[in-house]
């Protein structure tokens, strides 16, 4: 009997697909960043020494492009996962 059932192995591929997107999506935005701005993007948004406006810029822009790759990670994950129903 394996370990994983199917649909569990799936659920793991799909959340594999997705952090790895992140991971590649969060370094091409450093670098358009850093080749836009000529600077780094800042190491702690938090931080009451980074700007105001560079912080959201910095959070909305990593927050969007992430979460966009994220989801089409996650998407073409599912289609090509088996027995799916299709959505209305």
């Amino acid at each position: 009997m394996p370990l994983l059932s199917t649909e569990h192995r799936w659920d793991l591929l799909t959340a594999g697909a997705a952090a790895l997107a992140a991971m590649a999506t969060r370094q091409i935005v450093t670098r358009v960043w850093s080749l836009t701005t000529g600077d780094d993007p800042p190491r702690n948004p938090e931080s009451p020494e980074t700007a105001w406006t560079e912080a959201l810029t910095w959070t909305v822009a990593t927050s969007l492009v992430v979460g966009a790759a994220r989801l089409a990670a996650r998407r073409v994950a599912a289609k090509r996962r088996p027995g799916l129903p299709a959505s209305g």
